[in-house]
């Protein structure tokens, strides 16, 4: 039936055997460890971003527990070194919204630039966490309410050595 031309069969079929099953072999081991990596991939980084969010969302309650006895104690001196003190790493910012004003500490951010539901939900005293990008950095936002007046404390935990390690 083919004039002219081989079918495209003449080619494997003028392989021996064991030339056909090492061909065979070769291609299913391609596809098993592409296979195989795509999900080592994806279980390890989604090992490494739940490990970071944890850990970040402990730092921060625990720091909502300092600012909240700060605040309890009444002098904004204290507040701001608690704060100075509290902002670890050059990337790291820490704000507490209280009486409709944020003060912040550590990298200067614009707090406007953080989505609108995360800034709503914040200062509902709504508990939340959340990643994003801000000043060209990949952060993740905590926000938790720090007491019963409608203070709310906010933290930025950068995310670049994390992305770094991804990358």
């Amino acid at each position: 039936m083919t004039v002219g031309r081989r079918p495209l069969r003449g080619v494997w079929a003028r392989l021996t055997l064991r030339r056909r099953v090492a061909v065979a072999f070769a291609l299913v081991s391609m596809v098993v460890t592409g296979l195989l990596a795509a999900v080592t991939w994806n279980l390890a980084s989604s090992y490494l971003v739940a490990q970071r969010e944890q850990s970040a969302t402990r730092q921060a309650s625990v720091n909502a527990l300092l600012v909240e006895e700060a605040l309890r104690s009444g002098t904004t001196a204290s507040l701001d070194d608690l704060l100075t003190g509290l902002a670890g790493g050059p990337d790291t910012t820490i704000a507490v919204r209280r009486a409709g004003t944020w003060t912040t500490s550590g990298r200067r951010v614009d707090l406007a630039a953080l989505p609108a539901q995360l800034r709503d939900l914040a200062k509902q005293g709504v508990a939340v966490r959340q990643r994003t990008v801000s000043g060209g950095i990949p952060v993740l936002v905590v926000a938790l309410p720090v007491d019963d007046g409608g203070a709310v404390y906010l933290e930025m935990f950068s995310l670049s050595e994390l992305d770094r390690t991804l990358r």
